[in-house]
């Protein structure tokens, strides 16, 4: 096994620059590269073989679903520095190595610790022809697994393995955006009904407000949400023996906070992606969101064939494709990264004629003066012309499918069911037609489910007829376990009688018709530009939440799940008070938000907008092995005071189940644009589109059949 090559340089590490975020999150960031560089400096040194030089330093084994998240703490040159020689991905192969420490991390899930220990195994099966003794040690991330343990006991090497956990929860993908990067979150919260999940959220908002300050008002709504806020007290209240703040249910709207609060997060905004289904079901059109849709955006970076660039075959070395950084490090991606695909192509033509027109200075540069300042706008000029070429090469690619006239019916179709809130006979034609085209099953799956969701269940003779053409054109194996899931979930299922959308889409405006004009990179009017007139119901129900309109009040009662509004109180001097512990989640729920479970529809809601002065933080301790909070105060001042005056309050808003780029373009705009003025900041447990939503929820069954002479 071939290690994995050094990452890029340092200006290409993928690391977002974090100097207009709402928070301090450069602070957090610091914060978590400090603690992997301890764990690894805690790691013994490589032992001393008689009659061999002992290897430089250790074999890092990395799961690879944390090789990106985990560069985006540390660059590759820091684990160097720190004792790591060789870095590798965990693979089911065997493990070729000289290094005698052997350093894993990895997820906490039963076929990573098979794979450790196959590894392991042969290791040591190894030794016995002169290889030299080796010393294994395993982190879990984000926590340890008495289940995992289990594995590696049953399979005996246990004992030989020294194992720790890095309690590394969040990563910072941008300036307004954090993420669990927990890929499955959705399938396992709402379909297996597995809440580990839920404990690393409620880790990362603890270590959150220990970091910046209690929220003075947290909201949630959904089951899931109300567990995370549980267990994010029980959490707060374990590290803190004399508690500096206090939950207790508001019995107001809670639209301000309490006085003599110092938190930079005004206010905690949590739901679940089971409460609005609708949103990730539908086609982004959003630049980025067309990007992650087509070829997929990971921490940061999308990997592309070299023809899509214009580049040779042989240009992406022996993994045949090539890496390309997509966050704020690019000046051009973050203008460009929040556009209705419609209005891409004109913009990026103007900025091509004013690349053209800056090479074109050069013919007027007679001085010494005049060249030199051209040389100083020359190196500018270059890399917006490389990013430039890029993008109009990632839009050539994204025009190619945009142009289909399947595209374009599929939106046609999904335009009049959000409309319309029913499944109509040319709704049902487009899907049959799409199924006899070859459409990918993911996609065509998003499309019947969204005309379930938003109608209520289809009919029963609909229902059948198209698992039937679906049955029949992907397969008895791809579909016999899928049905029964997206039942479950109240993703696809027979009519339940009057739908709900319409209400909701009349009470919180989430159809508009007629959207008004623009110029041409001037601000969109309104935040349905995302979705070409469907403004995402997870933002409109969190912007509405904000105050307690009633038309929040009307439709938190048609979606599913309970909803709470908590007050996190302090003294007005800003000293610890010691009120009776906070009282369950189920209790005494804010009358105006008491609600009871109905139909299967959106609601969640977070990112922010990207240049605001960072808040004071709160002080605190954290251990440098385990990441635990050991102590917390919160930072007084008058220049905090003065800063929090200045800057516009900030909500960290929680999307449980995972995200769209869409919904976060969303949530950008309206930090721009909309009252009450807020900072969004997203925390999310990932970030996907409605395709690989499906994808983790088409369960492939074996035909036992087919071993039948």
């Amino acid at each position: 096994m071939a290690p994995i090559p050094p990452g890029p340089a340092p200006k290409s590490t993928g690391m977002p620059r974090l100097e207009g975020s709402a928070l301090d999150l450069g602070a957090f960031r610091a914060h978590s590269r400090t603690e992997l560089l301890a764990v690894l400096d805690s790691i013994p040194p490589p032992s001393a073989v008689r009659g061999r030089a002992p290897s430089s330093g250790h074999a890092l084994v990395l799961d690879p679903s944390l090789s990106g998240p985990l560069g985006l703490v540390a660059e590759v040159k820091e684990f160097k520095e720190h004792g790591i020689d060789k870095i590798y991905h965990l693979l089911p192969d065997p493990l070729a190595t000289d290094c005698t420490s052997i350093v894993y991390f990895i997820r906490p899930q039963l076929h990573l610790a098979e794979q450790v220990a196959s590894q392991i195994r042969a290791l040591e099966k190894s030794r016995g022809r002169g290889e030299p003794q080796r010393t294994y040690t395993l982190f879990f991330v984000p926590r340890r697994s008495m289940l995992c343990e289990k594995v590696l006991e049953d399979e005996g090497v246990y004992g030989l393995i020294t194992v720790r956990e890095f309690a590394q929860q969040l990563f910072v993908l941008e300036d307004d955006v954090l993420s669990l990067e927990e890929p499955h979150s959705f399938r396992e919260c709402f379909l297996h009904q597995d809440r580990s999940v839920l404990h690393s959220l409620a880790a990362a908002l603890s270590r959150l407000q220990a970091l910046y300050g209690r929220s003075p008002i947290v909201r949630g709504k959904g089951e899931c949400s109300q567990l995370v806020v549980r267990m994010m007290q029980q959490m707060t209240s374990a590290v803190d023996p004399e508690p500096a703040a206090a939950a207790s249910y508001s019995s107001g709207s809670g639209a301000g906070g309490p006085a003599g609060s110092h938190s930079a997060i005004s206010e905690l905004i949590l739901i679940d992606r089971d409460v609005d289904l609708v949103t990730p079901l539908c086609t982004e059109l959003t630049y980025e969101g067309l990007i992650h849709t087509l070829f997929g955006i990971s921490h940061g970076y999308v990997d592309l064939e070299p023809h899509m660039l214009g580049l040779d075959k042989n240009a992406g070395g022996g993994n045949k494709l090539v890496k390309r950084e997509l966050n704020n490090n690019d000046p051009l991606y973050a203008q460009i990264r929040n556009l209705n695909f419609g209005e891409l192509g004109p913009l990026l033509n103007r900025l091509a004629r004013d690349v053209s027109s800056g090479y074109e200075e050069r013919h007027q540069a007679q001085t010494v003066s005049q060249i030199r300042d051209y040389m100083k706008k020359l190196n500018k000029l270059q890399q917006e012309h490389k990013s430039l070429a890029t993008h109009v090469a990632l839009a050539e690619q994204i025009q190619q499918v945009t142009r289909e006239e399947a595209f374009h019916k599929r939106l046609e179709c999904e335009q009049e069911a959000l409309g319309s809130g029913a499944c109509s006979a040319e709704a049902e034609a487009v899907v049959e037609d799409l199924a006899a085209s070859s459409e990918s099953l993911p996609s065509l799956l998003r499309l019947i489910c969204l005309l379930s969701v938003l109608s209520n269940g289809l009919k029963p003779k609909t229902l059948a007829h198209l698992q039937a053409e679906l049955t029949h054109a992907y397969g008895f194996d791809r579909l016999a376990l899928t049905w029964p899931a997206l039942a479950r979930l109240g993703l696809l299922k027979r009519n339940e009688g009057r739908s709900s959308w319409p209400t909701l889409k009349k009470a919180l405006r989430l159809v508009v018709d007629n959207m008004p004009e623009h110029d041409l990179g001037e601000e969109p009017p309104d935040l349905a530009y995302v979705y070409a007139g469907y403004a995402p119901l997870s933002v409109r129900l969190m912007h509405a939440m904000l105050t307690m309109t009633p038309a929040a009040e009307e439709a938190l009662k048609l979606l599913p799940g309970p909803s709470f509004a908590i007050t996190q109180r302090r003294e007005p001097n800003g000293s610890p008070r010691h009120p009776p512990p906070a009282a369950p989640l189920s209790c005494t729920l804010h009358p105006a938000l008491s609600s009871a479970p109905t139909s299967a529809n959106p609601a969640a809601a977070g990112a922010s907008a990207a240049s605001a002065a960072p808040a004071a933080a709160a002080a605190a301790s954290v251990s440098p092995t385990d990441g635990s909070v050991t102590s917390l105060g919160a930072t007084d001042g008058a220049a905090g005071a003065a800063g929090a005056a200045a800057a516009a309050p900030v909500a960290l808003v929680c999307f449980v189940g995972g995200c769209t780029f869409a919904e976060i373009a969303s949530l950008r705009w309206l930090g721009r644009n909309a009252t009450p003025a807020r900072e969004y900041v997203v925390l999310t447990t990932h970030i996907f589109s409605g395709d690989t939503m499906m994808e983790g929820l088409v369960a492939a069954c074996e035909n036992g059949l087919e071993k039948l002479d």
